[in-house]
């Protein structure tokens, strides 16, 4: 039966909340033209938006990076009234002649904070990046222990995460690069490299030790 409407039979529509945030991109840390000239491998974003998609991340410096304002990164000291890092959005530190004003990327680890901070030339582990246990991923200044695979990267000047190469990983075991280069036109595979740097031990280390124990004698 088709009936007359009423004004009792009017409901007001449910109201849907949408979360204001989006994905807020700030930068672009790669000069390629692809995409446009902003590929996604280089895509910086801001801290206070949505993460982009997360995707298997294979092939090195895909993992999503975040930006904030840093004072003088080569200065871990340095503090400015009491501060070194603000938050996107906050008014830019004082500019004075000597100060040097730039970003840092933070890197997702299982700690209380949630991230730590990596800077140029600070080593990364970018294994597993999803991982919800995984801790230290940030060597400041130093590199974290090498394993078998391409699992170490480092942070570049132009603010880039890019893995080591096997020469660098053999370079941080203290082999001279003569030994690398005969081991290379020997034809082995970089997966071999990889993997002969990490079961390898650091040979100034192993030195340094075998000269205390010879004092002890």
């Amino acid at each position: 039966m088709i009936g007359t409407l009423q004004a009792s039979d009017y409901k007001e529509p449910k109201k849907i909340l949408i979360n204001p945030a989006n994905v807020k991109q700030v930068g672009n840390i790669s000069e390629s033209n692809s995409f446009g000239g902003n590929p996604q491998t280089g895509r910086v974003y801001s801290d206070d938006g949505l993460s982009p998609t997360l995707n298997t991340m294979q092939g090195g410096g895909r993992e999503p990076k975040v930006a904030i304002p840093v004072l003088i990164p080569d200065r871990v000291n340095k503090r400015q009234n009491g501060r070194r890092f603000k938050n996107d959005g906050d008014p830019s530190f004082t500019l004075t002649a000597q100060d040097r004003h730039n970003v840092i990327v933070k890197v997702k680890e299982a700690t209380k904070k949630g991230y730590d901070t990596a800077t140029v030339g600070d080593s990364i582990n970018i294994s597993q990046p999803n991982s919800k246990t995984r801790r230290g991923r940030v060597g400041h200044c130093i590199a974290n222990t090498l394993v078998t695979g391409s699992e170490q990267a480092t942070l570049t000047t132009e603010y880039r995460i890019r893995k080591l190469t096997p020469r660098e990983c053999w370079r941080l075991q203290a082999f001279p690069d003569e030994l690398f280069d005969k081991a290379h036109q020997a034809g082995l595979s970089d997966s071999q490299l990889y993997k002969q740097a990490g079961n390898s031990v650091t040979v100034n280390v192993i030195e340094y030790i075998g000269n205390l124990l010879k004092e002890r004698e």
